[in-house]
C-alpha cells in the first residue's frame, strides 16, 4: 500500500494581524472572549506545521495552525491541484477580520472565532489509511469537535467524520458542516442527517466523502462511488477502479446502454445524445452505484423550526438526552457529596443512556478505579479532551523536580488548563485542583487558575494565606485573554469580590463578563 501519513511545513505569504484587547467597555463585541483582529496592511512570509496524506492518487495538506482546514488536494499522477491553498484576508466575521480559503468545520453561516488559530492534532497510518486527526474546543464555544480525515488506500475520495460534542449542560442548536471554497474541484457527499438540537453531554457523528473533480459541467452530484456530471455530456468519476454500464433515459422515453471501465482520472465521458431525463450508473455486480437526478437528498432544517418543533414540555417527558441529563447531574452531586454507592448508581444510568459521553467514562475512572475499560473508552470518544490528557498527570504519585512533559502540550493553550480546572472544581476535588494548579504555573502564569484554586482554599476554610496569596498575585496581571466565560468562572470572581471589594482587577473582569454574552446573571 502507498500509503503515507507525515508532518511537513509550507511557506505563505500572509497578511500581518493585530489583536485588539477587549475591556467592559465592547465586551459585548461578537468577538468575546477572543481578542478582535485588524489588519496592519503589512504582511510577511511564515512557515505553517501541516500534516500530508498520501495514497497511489492524492495528496492532501491539512493546517492545524489555520484552525484545521483542508488547505490543499492534488492529484500525484500529474500535480493537478482540485484545491489550493491562497491564503486571502479580509474585514468581516465575529473577530473583525476573517480568512478564506480552504475546506474548513464550520458551525452555521458565521465564520468560527479560531478559524485562523491553532487546533489539537496527530496523523497515524494503519491499515484503513492515512489518517489526521484535528482537534478544537475553543473559549467561549459550547460544542467541541474532533475531525478525522482519512484518505484510504486506493481511492481517490477522502473520508471525514466530524465527532461534535456538547460540553455543556444546556441544550445548544447547532449545524456542522464543512465549508467547501466555491469554484473549487471538490464535491461533499454528505450522509442525511438532521441533528441540529445537541442535548447536554450529547456527542453526534457527521459523515462526510470528498470527491476531487476535474468535470466543468454546470451540474455535478457526489455520492459515495464517485461524482457524476450531466450537461452537454454525461461524466461519471468513480473514487476507485470501476466497470459497468450507464443506462441513461431520455424525456423522449427512449433509454440508451453503454458499458464503461473506468478510474478516478480517467472518467467515463459521452457527449448527451439528446435532452437526458435520468442516469444510472450500474456495477459489474448490478448494483446501482449512482443516479441523476436526485442521488442525495438531505434532510435540513433552520433553527427556528427546530425550535418550533421541540416543546419543552415534550423534550422533559420523552428525551433520552434529558434522562441521561439527570443521572449525570445525580452522580456530580453524590461525588461533591462524597457518597459512593449514590454515585456508582448514577452514572451507570447515566452511561446507559448516553454511553457516547467521554466525561462520564472520566468520572466512572475517578469514582471506580477498577473499571478497566473506563479511561479507553473516554480516549477513544474524545482522544484529545483536555481533562483526559491532565488525567495522566494526576495519576502520578510523585512530583518530578522539572515540568511535567505529560503537561507541556496543554500548556501551550491556556483555556486547556483553565478547562481541567474547572472540571476539578465541579465534582469537589481539590486535592487534584492544587496539585494540578501548582504544576500548570511552572509552565506558565494563569491567574484564573490562582482564582480558582483560591476560591477552593477558602471554601474548605484551610490555608486563607496561600488562598490570599494567589489573589494577590493574581491581581499584578494584566488582564489579557482567554477572557472568563464559563459560569463557574464568574460565580468565583462573583465570590472573591466580596472579600476584596478593591480588586480591580476582579473589579474589571466581572464587569467584562457582565456585558458580554455568557452574563450568566
Amino acid at each position: 500500500m502507498n500509503i503515507l501519513a507525515s508532518e511537513i511545513e509550507i511557506s505563505r505569504e500572509m497578511a500581518i494581524l493585530e489583536a485588539l484587547p477587549l475591556d467592559a467597555s465592547d465586551a459585548h463585541a461578537a468577538s468575546y472572549p477572543f481578542p478582535k483582529l485588524a489588519l496592519t496592511g503589512k504582511s510577511q512570509t511564515i512557515s505553517l506545521s501541516g500534516i500530508q496524506l498520501e495514497n497511489e492518487w492524492l495528496r492532501v495538506i491539512l493546517l492545524p495552525d489555520l484552525g484545521g482546514r483542508i488547505a490543499q488536494i492534488e492529484s500525484k499522477l500529474d500535480g493537478f491541484k482540485f484545491l489550493s491553498f491562497e491564503p486571502l484576508f479580509e474585514i468581516g466575521g465575529q473577530r473583525g477580520v476573517q480568512l478564506t480559503g480552504g475546506i474548513e468545520v464550520a458551525f452555521g453561516e458565521a465564520t468560527r472565532p479560531n478559524a485562523v488559530g491553532p487546533v489539537e492534532s496527530d496523523f497515524t497510518e494503519d491499515d484503513l489509511g492515512a489518517r489526521a486527526i484535528l482537534f478544537e474546543a475553543a473559549a467561549g464555544a459550547e460544542l467541541a469537535w474532533h475531525l478525522f480525515v482519512t484518505l484510504p488506500p486506493g481511492s481517490a475520495s477522502i473520508e471525514v467524520e466530524l465527532r461534535v460534542y456538547n460540553r455543556t449542560w444546556e441544550t445548544v442548536i447547532a449545524s456542522p458542516d464543512l465549508r467547501v471554497p466555491p469554484g473549487s474541484g471538490v464535491l461533499v457527499h454528505r450522509e442525511p442527517s438532521a441533528a441540529l438540537e445537541f442535548s447536554a453531554h450529547q456527542t453526534e457523528t457527521f459523515h462526510f466523502r470528498l470527491l476531487p473533480t476535474r468535470s466543468g459541467s454546470h451540474l455535478r452530484e457526489a455520492c459515495s462511488a464517485g461524482a457524476l456530471s450531466v450537461g452537454s455530456k454525461i461524466i461519471f468519476e468513480p473514487v476507485r477502479q470501476t466497470a459497468g454500464k450507464v443506462e441513461i433515459q431520455l424525456e423522449s422515453g427512449e433509454t440508451l446502454s453503454a458499458p464503461f471501465a473506468a478510474d478516478p482520472f480517467q472518467p467515463f465521458s459521452a457527449a448527451a445524445p439528446g435532452t437526458v431525463a435520468g442516469v444510472a450508473v450500474i456495477s459489474d455486480e448490478g448494483i446501482v452505484i449512482a443516479r441523476h437526478p436526485q442521488m442525495v437528498e438531505v434532510a435540513a432544517r433552520t433553527y427556528a423550526e427546530v425550535i418550533q418543533a421541540t416543546s419543552p414540555r415534550d423534550f422533559l417527558r420523552g428525551s433520552l438526552g434529558e434522562k441521561s441529563k439527570l443521572d449525570a447531574l445525580r452522580a456530580l452531586s453524590a461525588i461533591r457529596l462524597k457518597q459512593e454507592g449514590a454515585t456508582e448508581s448514577a452514572l451507570n444510568q447515566a452511561l446507559a443512556f448516553n454511553a457516547d459521553d467521554p466525561w462520564l467514562w472520566w468520572l466512572q475512572s475517578r469514582v471506580n478505579p477498577e473499571a478497566e475499560d473506563a479511561l479507553p473508552n473516554a480516549h477513544y470518544l474524545s482522544p484529545f479532551e483536555p481533562v483526559l490528557r491532565a488525567q495522566g498527570f494526576l495519576n502520578q504519585n510523585h512530583q518530578v523536580a522539572q515540568p511535567s512533559s505529560l503537561v507541556a502540550p496543554l500548556a501551550t493553550n491556556p483555556d486547556a488548563l483553565i478547562d481541567v480546572a474547572c472540571q476539578l472544581f465541579e465534582i469537589r476535588d481539590y486535592e487534584d485542583l492544587s496539585r494540578w494548579v501548582d504544576e500548570c504555573l511552572r509552565h506558565r502564569e494563569v491567574p484564573m487558575l490562582r482564582y480558582l484554586l483560591a476560591s477552593a482554599l477558602f471554601e474548605t476554610g484551610k490555608m486563607e494565606v496561600e488562598a490570599c496569596e494567589h489573589v494577590r498575585r493574581a491581581a499584578e496581571a494584566p488582564i489579557n485573554p482567554p477572557y472568563p466565560w464559563r459560569k463557574l468562572e464568574f460565580w468565583v470572581l462573583q465570590g472573591l469580590s466580596v472579600g476584596f471589594p478593591n480588586d480591580a482587577r476582579l473589579t474589571d473582569l466581572l464587569a467584562m463578563m457582565r456585558a458580554s454574552r455568557y452574563n450568566p446573571e
